[in-house]
């Protein structure tokens, strides 16, 4: 990770390690130890709508995230802690209306010394499964709503059919 001394964000190399991790995960953002955006893949910009020279040198946490927990933010756990952070689940406000879900997995990144010099983002688009998720949940929903109006229909027509509709005594079937 000695590389991460020498990459200035601005270089041909920088560029180059930047569509290497494009080709190796989807969307891959390297962070200098204050947070700030050093590295972005390509696929991480169109993702957020924003150019790769606009989010280098930018926090990542500037972004309109929303989390589903109150934990903190994976990438600021890896920098702080020292320590990985896997398979988080975190959302992305893109435009007006668009949500992005995501799977994030946050490295530190080491100097010789065991000191934190920066951490290796990933991002999983979950994009589709979370509205799949959502959309099985509702066909649930809607499942147990029918299943009950049945069950009351039943008892309704079991009434119906063991009792006289004048009188209300037991027919000759419930007998």
């Amino acid at each position: 990770w000695e590389w991460l001394k020498v990459v200035d964000p601005q270089t041909r190399v920088a560029e180059g390690v930047g569509k290497t991790l494009g080709t190796i995960c989807a969307d891959v953002v390297v962070l200098d130890r204050d947070g700030k955006m050093l590295l972005v893949t390509d696929s991480f910009s169109k993702s957020v709508d924003r150019r790769t020279d606009d989010l280098v040198g930018e926090s990542l946490c500037q972004l309109p995230w929303r989390r589903e927990s109150d934990d903190e933010w994976p990438w600021d756990y890896a920098l702080r802690e020292h320590a990985q952070k896997t398979a988080v689940k975190v959302h992305l406000t893109v435009g007006e209306v668009k949500e992005l879900s995501f799977v994030v997995n946050a490295t530190p990144v080491l100097d010789g010394d065991e000191r934190v010099s920066g951490a290796l983002i990933s991002f999983e688009d979950i994009t589709v499964m979370e509205s799949q998720r959502k959309d099985l949940l509702q066909a649930l929903s809607d499942l147990e709503v029918s299943k009950e109006q049945i069950r009351r229909q039943n008892e309704v027509l079991h009434e119906l059919a063991s009792r006289d509709g004048l009188t209300g005594a037991l027919n000759r079937r419930a007998l």
